[in-house]
């Protein structure tokens, strides 16, 4: 007849290999004959806590305590049981007793810190973790979880070490080679992000937080359609993944699902309530609109959210992580934005008030005499984008005996136009995607002006711009909105670019310079132009572009381009296709109920290099500039082939910069102030060479106002050095 002490022995193997009912029965059948044994109580109570029955558990493992309350192992896996009950504050004072008991226990003390990771106590977590892999150097769980919070705290360098040490005491831990990939695609090394999340899944194909990783780097690369399936598998794997729902809301509304992707953030809000979910729900806002009257909808929709939302308590303890959004489709609905860009601002700045943080230099400035002011320049797009274009040459040609330059850069695309720019810059300042150690950072460079391109386009970068880290902080017109933040002193624009009532646009002080705040390189030609047949357009048709992003189509635009194409029955329009193919589906669905009569004249061509787009653009007879919100640095690379584009000025930033390039070349001739006008202009361009020629002429003998402004850096530095 077998002992107590065997017969435990036996159910334990059992309940190792996952034979928990066997176990169960042996356990009972122990406690029969001897009701006082608390490890059968104890043993019971684990094999009900690993089948899921928590409840049960707790009594089970309280009744063994009951019997020994000297056995750490009792109070820790009673911990477990209360952790997975949600039950914070027991599980807490279990740990703890357990490690009163046995201050050695590493196990306990990775559930502590982990348990103190998820209240957002991460100075305790890490002295706990710490002290778990002091105690046992090579506890993967434990290295696993000290990354984690490494990482939280913006120590990305250090998170990476902690998960590589983990993966060489086991190099099959998947959970380390997905936090690994994490770290890295902080760090904007997203090849070597999806590798880590590749290799998880080969050794863990069920791994669900894997799945939903890899799709985050899939959308780093504009593969969202895959990234969207990642996220669906992560779901099918783990219905209560609050994360994937989330990153799948994201992804739809990048698509132009915007119905679907408002229904996830609800399913998020009910599986991991979060205020800032209240704000990013707000923020979910359709790619291409259907319609005027759903901008009206949409419109009303935002405003009432947030008037609602100014009179919650909300808390926020990391935008970048519950909100991780801006306004940005806002812009493009084409009314005055200032009141809902304040109101947001104000938001934020009650719901997370480090955001306001104030960088010691800044509480009490001193004069820069006797020295190069110190000037910061801000972004994420520091590269071949249209912000790297625009501020090229202000951070080359700034005077280095009145200004030394730093580039601040978050994370982001390496190519030869960002090395041209960091090349330029007298210092590069890395930083890392973390506010707090990004905010830290900055402030150590001790700036005196902080200049940001844009704001708005980029979460990091907008939420970067609530803090005060330098007495004067400006920004321009990359992103053509006023950021509604009080942080942000001065909105540089242009008496060339501002209305008489442009004040009315602005939480920030309008400083009108004379020229534009932009020293623009002339776009540098290919060699060889290519012609018509190349894209598949006729010879003998007139060509009208509109080679804008797709999003900047407005609804009132569609009736102007359908009646170009009503008088020109020879006229084609051409666009480039959206970012995804969804856009350009959107939007033929919507031409198809407003200008159905030409609409197989509406020619999509697929996205191209650089140096084919200039093409394109060379080729056709007009192009056209969206209405509301035009072009930019795509009217710099038109006016460079002397091309003619018909702009309508409207009443914000956003929609005259086109007409202050004209303004600049002193050439008006297509500048329009209706939308008669704008469509006889552009057929008169489309079907009278002559004419044509003429502007193209006009334009060609005056462009060279337009390049190398060496006014705008004048005009700029003088502005700057008078504020001190």
């Amino acid at each position: 007849m077998p002992t107590p002490h065997e017969l435990l022995a036996n159910a334990l193997g059992h309940h190792q290999a996952g034979n928990l009912c066997q176990a169960e029965d042996i356990y009972r059948q122990v406690l029969q004959t001897e009701p006082h044994n608390a490890d059968a109580w104890h043993l019971l109570g684990l094999a009900a806590h690993h089948a899921g029955r928590n409840e049960e558990a707790v009594d089970l493992i309280r009744r063994a305590i009951g019997l020994d309350r000297a056995q750490a192992i009792f109070h820790s896996n009673l911990g477990l049981a209360y952790a997975t009950l949600g039950k914070v504050p027991d599980a807490m004072a279990c740990y703890r007793e357990a490690l009163r008991l046995q201050p050695g226990y590493a196990n306990v003390h990775n559930n502590l810190g982990a348990m103190l990771y998820r209240q957002g106590r991460l100075a305790e977590a890490e002295t706990s973790l710490r002290e778990a892999v002091r105690l046992q150097p090579n506890y993967t769980g434990a290295l696993s979880n000290l990354g984690a919070v490494c990482k939280a705290t913006g120590r990305i360098d250090e998170a990476i070490a902690c998960y590589r040490q983990a993966l060489r005491a086991n190099p099959d831990f998947a959970e380390a080679h997905s936090n690994l990939g994490t770290a890295l695609l902080t760090l904007g090394q997203v090849a070597e992000a999806m590798a880590c999340y590749q290799h998880a899944l080969r050794l863990k194909p069920d791994y669900a937080d894997a799945h939903n990783n890899l799709g985050a780097a899939l959308q780093r690369q504009g593969r969202l359609t895959e990234a969207v399936a990642c996220c669906r598998e992560a779901i099918r794997l783990r219905p209560n993944l609050a994360a994937a729902h989330k990153n799948l809301a994201t992804y739809l509304q990048e698509l132009g699902d915007w119905s679907e992707s408002l229904a996830c953030l609800e399913r998020v809000q009910a599986l991991a309530p979060d205020d800032g979910l209240k704000i990013r729900a707000l923020l979910a806002l359709p790619i291409i609109y259907s319609s005027a009257e759903e901008i009206g909808r949409q419109r009303c929709r935002v405003e009432t959210a947030v008037a609602q939302l100014r009179t919650e308590n909300l808390c926020i303890a990391d935008p970048m992580e519950s909100v991780g959004a801006t306004a940005f489709e806002l812009a493009y609905q084409g009314l005055n934005d200032r009141d809902l860009q304040a109101g947001l601002a104000g938001i934020y700045i009650r719901a997370a008030p480090s955001l306001a943080y104030v960088a010691p230099h800044c509480a009490r400035p001193t004069a820069a005499t006797g020295r190069p002011l110190r000037i910061g320049f801000l972004s994420r797009f520091f590269h071949s984008h249209t912000i790297g274009r625009l501020n090229l040459g202000l951070i080359r040609q700034l005077p280095r005996t009145d200004f030394r330059v730093f580039l601040l850069r978050p994370p982001g695309k390496e190519d030869p136009m960002a090395k041209s720019i960091q090349e330029s810059a007298d210092a590069v300042v890395p930083l890392p995607e973390h506010l707090d150690q990004a905010r830290q950072r900055i402030a150590e460079q001790q700036l005196d002006v902080l200049f940001y391109p844009d704001v708005g386009m980029d979460p990091f970068t907008y939420f970067l711009a609530f803090a005060r880290l330098a007495p004067v902080q400006c920004v321009t017109w990359g992103h053509p909105v006023t950021t509604g933040i009080p942080a942000i002193d001065y909105f540089m624009s242009s008496d060339l670019l501002e209305t008489n009532l442009a004040e009315q646009h602005y939480t920030e002080k309008l400083v009108r310079l004379k020229t534009l705040s932009t020293y623009y390189y002339r776009p540098a030609l290919p060699p060889r132009m290519k012609d018509r047949a190349v894209f598949g357009l006729p010879i003998d048709a007139h060509i009208y572009g509109c080679p804008q992003s797709l999003f900047k189509f407005h609804p009132d635009f569609d009736a102007l381009l359908g009646a170009i194409l009503q008088r020109d029955p020879k006229g084609i329009l051409v666009l480039i296709s959206g970012k995804h193919a969804t856009w350009d589906d959107l939007l033929r669905q919507r031409f198809g109920r407003t200008i159905p009569d030409v609409l197989n004249r509406v020619h999509f061509l697929p996205r191209m290099s650089h140096e084919d787009f200039l093409s394109l653009n060379a080729v056709c007879d007009a192009l056209l500039d969206p209405i509301h919100f035009g072009g930019g640095n795509t009217a710099y690379e038109a006016f460079a082939l002397g091309v003619p584009i018909v702009t309508w000025p409207s009443a914000f930033l956003r929609g005259r910069i086109t007409l202050a390039l004209y303004k600049k070349m002193k050439v008006m001739d297509c500048v329009v102030s209706s939308a008669s006008e704008y469509v006889q202009l552009a057929v008169r361009l489309g079907t009278e060479p002559d004419f044509r020629d003429a502007m193209r002429k006009k334009i060609l003998a005056s462009n060279d106002a337009l390049y190398k402004d060496a006014d705008a850096v004048d005009e700029l530095g003088t502005f700057f050095k008078k504020l001190w």
